[in-house]
């Protein structure tokens, strides 16, 4: 551990949170931007509501959406209970991103937990994450994500790709413990997090239906590339119910999440370091390659979507390298567009300082 980090650590407060067991200190946010979800949505946040122990608060923010910022508010108005709702617009940029980062700022609760508007936290999630966080050094932990409903499933779907739908993939540590960033649609921090690494960049991340990611993945890198050490953990046994809407197990849903997930991992690895893809390396050797030789097997024994769960596999590895090859591109080209304008502002600034400069000569 270098010297900054272990200033860093010596600032962490691991008894800061002040639970009496496990006192209501977590605010839960749910970001949503979309009509056509209310009936997820509200099956979300009365999940939260149901935990025990109580979260502090459910903070709904709405997404730029007049119409579904006034649903919320009415529906939630009269109806506060014991967990009460607060409803707030986002002030920041469009977004998933911008969304959570206005939540950070409207609560001051030791633990901040997100849940999407789609996702039903299943009994004892948020307990589960709490305790986790209780463990001196975990700043940072994920739950696990199942599909609500299994039999939209098609048989040729490879469950190695879960994570396109949303959804914890074969391939995670199924016992838990350290992993390099946690799933976006079920998570919490101590808040100590936000304080020393920031918030999330809104310059990652979804936004609508555009199917961008990765702005949990980057904040993680960054937190862990600040304090060192395994600040960050999975914790199976929190499990949420993400209600996958049938048309993302679709080979066109698949293409197109394939593609955005190469580019978000591009912006990511821009903005951090390799090691924005190192467990993807590891994921394609450990998982991706023995599951298309499997996939081929099964292919010899005629089972049932075999060939087309083999084609799946490779072609998804291929898709996303070639949306990380395109980002990788666009990025190049506008670092191009950059440099000329950042070589006349030089230019102009020693211009403006020369002796020689006329102009600063008649003014003198």
């Amino acid at each position: 551990m270098n010297a900054a980090a272990a200033a860093v650590h010596e600032l962490l407060p691991d008894e800061s949170i002040p639970w009496t067991g496990l006192a209501a200190v977590a605010t839960v946010i749910i970001c949503a931007y979309d009509c056509r979800r209310w009936s997820c949505l509200v099956e979300a946040l009365e999940s939260v509501r149901a935990q025990i122990p109580r979260p502090e608060r459910v903070l709904l923010v709405v997404e730029h959406n007049d119409k579904l910022l006034k649903m919320a508010r009415d529906h939630w108005a009269e109806d506060q209970g014991e967990v009460p709702v607060s409803v707030v617009a986002n002030r920041r940029s469009p977004g998933l991103s911008g969304a959570r980062n206005t939540g950070i700022e409207e609560t001051a609760s030791p633990v901040i937990a997100f849940l999407d508007d789609d996702a039903i936290a299943q009994s004892g999630w948020l307990e589960r994450l709490l305790l986790t966080l209780k463990r001196p050094g975990v700043l940072v932990c994920g739950g696990w994500a199942t599909p609500a409903d299994p039999s939209i499933i098609p048989c040729w779907w490879p469950p190695e790709y879960d994570w396109v739908v949303g959804c914890s993939h074969v391939g995670l540590p199924i016992g838990g413990g350290p992993v390099r960033n946690v799933i976006g649609c079920a998570m919490a921090f101590r808040r100590e997090v936000f304080d020393l690494a920031g918030v999330f960049d809104e310059g990652v991340g979804r936004l609508g239906t555009n199917p961008l990611g990765c702005e949990e993945t980057e904040l993680c890198i960054r937190l862990t590339a600040l304090v060192g050490g395994q600040p960050i953990h999975l914790v199976p046994d929190a499990v949420v119910r993400h209600q996958v809407e049938p048309e993302r197990y679709t080979w066109c849903y698949f293409r197109r999440r394939c593609f955005a997930e190469g580019r978000s991992k591009a912006r990511v690895r821009a903005r951090t370091s390799s090691e924005a893809t190192s467990v993807e390396a590891s994921y394609l050797r450990r998982t991706v390659l023995p599951a298309i030789v499997d996939a081929g097997s099964d292919v010899f024994r005629r089972r049932p979507g075999a060939l087309r769960r083999m084609s799946v596999l490779g072609a998804g590895v291929g898709i996303a390298s070639a949306g990380y090859g395109s980002e990788q591109i666009l990025n190049l080209g506008r670092r191009a567009r950059a440099a000329p304008l950042i070589t006349r502002r030089s230019s102009s600034r020693q211009h403006a300082s020369s002796p020689f400069n006329p102009t600063r000569a008649s003014a003198e």
